[in-house]
Formats: structure tokens, sequence, C-alpha cells
């Protein structure tokens, strides 16, 4: 997904996780602007001050699908679009966030400033 949106926008894949070994296996060799920060309540913050569009992965194993949706809330709050996986923990309303639409979502919210706006006034903002 994101080697498509890099080719429409110009944009830096950040990955907030841990450990770095999965961000060095699995993305930095994509050949597209992406770094890696250590996830930490501080470097969350910091991020999402900076994020145009937050990318909440999930595999849908049992573990996974039982996660709250506290990071999809934390971006929502800190006035960034989300676009998520779908799990259970995710009964918000669908027009406010890109669910299980990486793609046509991360468009949608990088080329429709209005659009983004709009989807992030429930939250208060």
């Amino acid at each position: 997904m994101h080697e498509i949106i890099a080719m429409e926008f110009k944009v830096e894949l950040l990955v907030v996780s841990n450990p770095p070994q999965k961000f060095a296996c699995c993305i930095e060799s994509l050949g597209t602007a992406s770094s890696y920060a250590e996830w930490t309540y501080e470097s969350i913050t910091k991020q999402l001050a900076l994020a145009s569009v937050v990318v909440v992965l999930n595999t849908l194993d049992a573990l996974s699908q039982c996660k709250s949706a506290n990071r999809v809330v934390r971006a929502i709050l800190a006035g960034v679009h989300v676009v998520p996986t779908g799990t259970p923990a995710l009964d918000i309303p669908a027009r406010n966030i890109g669910l299980d639409d990486l793609l046509g979502g991360s468009r949608l919210c990088l080329s429709d400033k209005q659009h983004a706006e709009g989807a992030l006034a429930w939250a208060g903002r």
C-alpha cells in the first residue's frame, strides 16, 4: 500500500513500533521514504502532532482482534485521520475512519482536506 501512495503523494512512512527488527526486515527494504521510531508514550505523542494520516494495522489473529481501539481513538483526538484494519473494538461510525480501506482511506484524507476535517469534527476538533 505504501508504495502506491508514495507514487501518488509526497509522503514518508514513519513506523512507530517495537521491535526495530520488524521494520528492518519488512519496511526498510521497500525502497520508499520510510523511517522508524521506537514506540513510547512520548514518541507517539510527538509523531501524532506531525502526521497527516495514521495507519493502524491488525493481523486479525485471535489475540490482536481483542485489542482495544486506544491507538485509533488517540489519533482521532489528536486531530489526525485514521485508516485502521477493522476490529470489533472499532465500533464507531465508519464514515469517520477509513475502515478496512487502507489505500482508499489514505488517498481520500491526503487529497481532500475538507473530508479529512469533516471526518474529525465529530471528535470535537
